[in-house]
């Protein structure tokens, strides 16, 4: 734990800067953290010189140096909630598990001492295609080396034995104090986790909220065992307690909400850092509440969090600093990542009679689809205009990625995905590929039955369903519409 310290500096009532000497001591030697600095006066400049001299030759010899075996990088994720790859609609996309194990790498080159720690809720929603995504993702995970992954209530949609047999069988190591099975009352990780680096023991220990136990419960629905919850403050008590007689620092991954967080920061003894999760809130720099650093890196992994420890040559904590790393197109994509998910988007085709398994329904406008080629006969000088659109290479812009097979993307790229007429698959339907005029105009079927029956306009609501915020931030109907105009 950080402990307060006073440094004590005389200084000559002449003596110039006396303010800006107070907060370079707090800065440079402490970090400004827990650190009181009293001034007082002597009678002259050079007795006052002397003494501020012969106090920063105590700190240097009380220990207050900083090397670089005295420093803890904790770089941290959270709810990341399914949301693992880049849309490749918009630059402005953030996120992806590509780009964070980009700058994992970075840091890995620059520093030493790096602690990789997730607060849970990986994954999102049940089903075929989320489970091959949770593969892929505890699979990057382990390449990025995560020290700890902590487990929160959306971590058991698969059921916890898959939790734990996948992340153990690619190196990550899984901790959660208070999710027990309910006849043994045995943890069903292990409570905590430590990692020894040079000259410096960190322990990391998470938990979840107990209110989330019917969560949890309704969502692993594949684990013979029933599942119980304990109460996170009192395990937390216990295995800090524990863990600050062995380790340097303590970390505890806290699946709880950030006002829980906080709550636990100010009861639990022991602890240095939270890493929040649960919840939308994010934390640009460390909150400290009670002497410990609370951290929150947001929702759907769009961020990643970089808090530093330094420490003295005694294990204490003498300051803390940190910041969210937004992970935009400024951060460079990890090659070797990026060549996990692009076998994983290459073997979605082998799934295709499940992935493509969608009832077709009546459109909310009603009527059916009829495809782009039922318009061509009346409106050929529009539709040879719409062939000069991205709309109209919108599957073969998936296909170049590996994506045309990945319902995900599909919908937005092809015409009437799950409504009656629409396209159903690649190989099936290729005629009802790219973006084509009903998707704009709405379902032509009885229009084309009937001409007098007139097509929709294209509105903004039209629009937003695909250009979400999400995935093209900078959409601008106005100005965008201009790029399918017929007339332009």
């Amino acid at each position: 734990m950080k402990r307060d310290k006073m440094i004590v500096v005389n200084l000559s009532t002449r003596t110039r800067g006396v303010q800006a000497m107070r907060e370079d001591l707090e800065r440079d030697y402490m970090g400004g953290e827990g650190v009181r600095v009293r001034t007082s006066t002597m009678g002259n400049s050079a007795t006052g010189f002397f003494t501020v001299m012969l106090c920063c030759m105590v700190l240097v010899i009380s220990g207050c140096t900083v090397s670089s075996k005295n420093t803890l990088t904790i770089l941290y994720t959270g709810d990341t909630l399914g949301s693992i790859d880049l849309c490749g609609c918009s630059a402005e996309v953030v996120g992806g598990l590509t780009r964070r194990a980009g700058y994992i790498k970075s840091i890995r080159e620059q520093a030493k001492n790096i602690l990789v720690v997730d607060a849970g809720n990986v994954f999102s929603n049940a089903g075929l295609q989320e489970q091959l995504k949770a593969d892929l993702t505890i699979e990057s995970m382990g390449a990025m080396g995560y020290d700890a992954l902590n487990l929160g209530d959306n971590d058991f949609v698969f059921g916890a034995d898959y939790i734990i047999k996948t992340a153990r069988a690619h190196d990550v190591p899984v901790v959660s104090a208070n999710i027990v099975y309910a006849d043994s009352q045995k943890t069903i990780a292990a409570p905590s986790h430590i990692v020894t680096f040079d000259g410096l023991t960190v322990g990391v220990t998470g938990v979840a909220a107990k209110k989330y136990t019917d969560d949890i419960i309704e969502a692993d629905n594949t684990t013979a065992s029933d599942l119980s919850v304990t109460d996170e403050t009192e395990m937390l008590q216990a295995h800090v307690a524990r863990l600050r007689a062995e380790v340097d620092v303590v970390v505890v991954a806290a699946n709880v909400g950030l006002g829980e967080a906080k709550t636990l920061a100010k009861t639990v003894e022991g602890i240095d850092v939270i890493i929040a999760g649960h919840g939308i809130d994010e934390i640009s720099v460390p909150l400290r509440v009670n002497g410990v650093a609370i951290v929150k890196a947001g929702y759907f992994g769009e961020n990643i969090g970089n808090i530093r420890l330094t420490l003295d040559t005694n294990k204490k904590i003498i300051s803390t600093d940190g910041e969210l790393i937004t992970l935009d197109a400024d951060i460079e994509e990890d090659t070797d990542v990026r060549e996990l998910f692009e076998r994983y988007y290459k073997s979605l085709e082998g799934y295709k009679d499940e992935l493509f398994d969608i009832p077709q329904q009546e459109p909310a406008e009603g009527g059916y689809y009829a495809g782009g080629g039922s318009c061509e006969s009346c409106h050929g000088d529009y539709a040879d205009s719409w062939r000069n659109t991205p709309h109209a290479r919108a599957l073969d812009s998936l296909a170049e990625v590996y994506q045309d097979y990945n319902p995900e993307c599909v919908d937005c790229h092809v015409t009437g995905l799950g409504y009656l007429g629409g396209f159903e698959r690649p190989d099936l339907t290729p005629e009802l590929a790219g973006v084509q005029c009903e998707m704009c105009h709405g379902p032509g079927g009885e229009h084309v039955e009937n001409g007098a029956k007139p097509s929709g306009a294209i509105t903004f609501e039209t629009c937003i369903k695909c250009h979400t915020e999400t995935r093209d931030p900078a959409f601008d109907f106005e100005t965008d519409k201009g790029f399918v105009d017929h007339n332009g």
